[in-house]
């Protein structure tokens, strides 16, 4: 079998290219356009992957912080949650408390879990001889003030966290 030669074709200034030096010429020489639509992608997914590293470092910061026992005692009283990570009652109490902090400025009652799937926790827990399901009122030297077990609505955890962030007379 004879090969055929390529086909030659007619640039606009006159010369001649083969089809297969027309493709390597257009892809090894990008336009302007391309190289700036190039820029602009990178760009935006250089500034997507950095906000989303942003987002997710701040939202482990901020869940280390809320599971950090060793605040407690440290001056500030504070609500303790009894917590189980699995236990959807749990996970319920969690976010009205949440819910019911709002407002409450952090100089006068801060919030921490203490997770019994954790060593620490179970220990927190065990010492204060309280289930899960349970949050404790604890005063700025970390001494429990009062308990409060059980899936409660969010009025009366935002009063009983009132009266406890109160400064006493």
């Amino acid at each position: 079998m004879s090969r055929k030669p390529k086909r030659a074709t007619k640039s606009k200034k006159g010369r001649h290219k083969t089809a297969e030096a027309a493709a390597t010429s257009a892809a090894a020489d990008p336009s302007k356009r391309d190289s700036l639509r190039l820029l602009r992608n990178g760009g935006l997914a250089v500034l997507a992957l950095g906000a989303a590293g942003w987002a997710g470092t701040r939202a482990v910061r901020a869940n280390i912080y809320t599971h950090d026992l060793g605040r407690v005692g440290q001056g500030t009283p504070m609500v303790v949650q009894i917590h189980d990570p699995s236990c959807q009652t749990c996970n319920t109490l969690k976010r009205r408390t949440q819910r019911a902090l709002r407002g409450i400025d952090d100089a006068r009652l801060q919030y921490v879990i203490a997770d019994i799937k954790t060593q620490e926790g179970a220990a927190y827990a065990a010492a204060h001889g309280v289930p899960h399901v349970t949050l404790l009122l604890v005063d700025g030297k970390g001494a429990a003030q009062s308990v409060l077990q059980g899936l409660q609505d969010v009025d009366v955890l935002r009063a009983a966290f009132e009266a406890h962030a109160a400064p006493t007379r």
